[in-house]
């Protein structure tokens, strides 16, 4: 029986993967117009596809094939092709914010620490200065103040820092009230200027509109082939420096070398290359 009308079951098999398509988009829990555009795509698609299966039962005039079939069945085809495709271009919108916002800190809106160690490792080859930041007496700060204010500090800070992005400095916000900055392509007397510059503007920031902030800041240079966690290990020894050096001041961190970072550095930026 099959086999002497088989289009008939073909057009039955289309119509009934349509409305299996058509339940199906009714589970989407997207608010989106573009889910109602393959919906009624779909409809009419159904509409043109259960014409075509009764055209197969009945005959039908010449002009219900024309307009029935073919025009609802293109209708909906087209309105369902252009639903996915903004569908599609909505998931990837949000895939792309997604992924912006998991590499970026949500109170001070700098790059997080995920993206600042991705960006210390992409540069592994290259020379740069890194900078670690840390508000003095920050736990002080929240338990004096409350945590309000403490985020109304690192707020504050974030966007001092942020005002210094560029090609050749990228700050980050590393976690609780640590700040890193990486720089790329300046000086040793332009990197050392450019934490001095941190160290004051950061006294303009006043906790509770009174008493003016105080950081402290570690410096390193990277050497070729140097390891990642050395290389932040020194940055973070250099802080811990200045912390138990009175707080509020630069130190640059030392390598395994008898001169000071800042003296290698100053011979990287003259153009040589060996220590």
């Amino acid at each position: 029986m099959i086999l002497s009308n088989p289009g008939m079951y073909i057009d039955l098999l289309a119509l009934l993967f349509l409305l299996f398509m058509l339940w199906s988009s009714t589970k989407v829990r997207m608010n989106h117009v573009a889910v109602n555009w393959v919906r009624y795509g779909l409809l009419l698609w159904i509409a043109g596809g259960t014409f075509d299966l009764m055209d197969e039962i009945f005959r039908q005039p010449r002009w219900m094939g024309y307009y029935c079939e073919d025009l609802l069945r293109l209708t909906g085809m087209l309105l369902s092709a252009v639903g996915v495709y903004k569908i599609i271009e909505r998931i990837n919108l949000l895939y792309v914010d997604a992924r912006s916002q998991s590499l970026k800190d949500e109170l001070t809106q700098l790059p997080n620490r995920r993206f600042f160690i991705d960006t210390v490792r992409e540069k592994a080859g290259n020379t740069q200065a890194l900078m670690i930041v840390d508000i003095d007496y920050f736990k002080k700060i929240n338990d004096t103040y409350g945590h309000l204010v403490g985020d109304e500090v690192l707020f504050a800070l974030g966007k001092q820092l942020a005002k210094l992005t560029s090609d050749k400095v990228l700050p980050s916000r590393i976690g609780g009230e640590e700040f890193a900055i990486i720089v790329d392509g300046l000086s040793a007397q332009e990197v050392d200027e450019l934490a001095q510059s941190i160290l004051q503007n950061a006294r303009a920031i006043l906790i509770n509109h009174d008493n003016p902030l105080s950081i402290s800041i570690g410096v390193g240079l990277r050497h070729k082939d140097e390891p990642q966690n050395q290389f932040i290990k020194k940055v973070d020894d250099a802080l811990y420096k200045a912390k138990n050096n009175g707080r509020g001041r630069v130190e640059w961190g030392r390598v395994n070398y008898p001169c000071c970072a800042l003296r290698q550095w100053r011979r990287y930026s003259d153009g040589e290359r060996s220590v």
